[in-house]
């Protein structure tokens, strides 16, 4: 499983990568990004103690909405990703939907795949306009794991706040999940600011290598009472 979902990993890259080259895609595609990441850190819970990760990221904006793809590896153990598609209503329409603090309104969708999983949330996102964010995202899933009884709820917020000190250019970015209770899983909050220093720029290649921290707080790790895990990260992340 680990092997076929690597091979996956290396076809969804020569994609990425021809992504630029596509006629087609530059004319449906507003703004596409992509990324290779490297994380190392310690005091996880469940499993290794020490970590370090490979993670490939990409994100777009298109005619009818965006797209969010990441697929981490963590080295000598799992692979895991998730899919995000989100339909805009202001895109399909043509109507603006910016009304003081909403920027847009969405369909949204998310998919979890790797060993064992198997899961696709689905409903409503809200963007918002934050002075200096260059995106806020509110999405609300309903989420149901085929493995437990019943369903709940899925609240994911992402952010991306662009900052300068004095010459140097800086990035706080992050993710949340709020996740509710669903047969014997307790309710969760996985909790992951990150802050980035464009290191590339001192090089003469802004906007292309960027290192810093993220620090991960996820309580009631995969719904299990009373795991707590607060994991600092080393994180170098190359954009292409």
């Amino acid at each position: 499983m680990r092997f076929c979902l690597l091979k996956i990993c290396f076809v969804i890259l020569i994609c990425l990568w021809n992504l630029n080259q596509s006629a087609y895609a530059k004319n449906f595609f507003q703004f596409h990004t992509t990324n290779i990441q490297f994380l190392a850190g310690q005091n996880y819970k469940i499993g290794d103690n020490d970590r370090a990760i490979l993670t490939l990221e990409h994100a777009n904006s298109h005619k009818y909405g965006d797209t969010f793809l990441f697929i981490d590896h963590t080295i000598n153990s799992e692979t895991y990703g998730e899919l995000s598609s989100r339909l805009s209503f202001s895109k399909m329409t043509g109507s603006s939907f910016k009304k003081g603090i909403i920027k847009d309104i969405l369909i949204s969708t998310n998919y979890e795949f790797g060993k064992n999983i198997s899961r696709l949330l689905y409903g409503g996102a809200v963007d918002l306009n934050l002075p200096g964010f260059s995106f806020f995202m509110v999405n609300l899933y309903r989420r149901n794991d085929p493995e437990l009884l019943g369903s709940t709820y899925q609240a994911t917020i992402a952010w991306n706040r662009p900052f300068k000190i004095r010459n140097s250019n800086f990035l706080f970015e992050g993710f949340a999940d709020f996740v509710g209770s669903e047969g014997t899983n307790q309710s969760n909050e996985l909790i992951v600011p990150r802050l980035m220093y464009d290191i590339g720029e001192s090089w003469g290649n802004p906007r292309r290598i960027q290192v810093g921290i993220e620090f991960q707080y996820w309580h009631n790790k995969f719904g299990i009472k009373g795991v707590t895990e607060v994991a600092p990260q080393f994180i170098a992340k190359w954009i292409f």
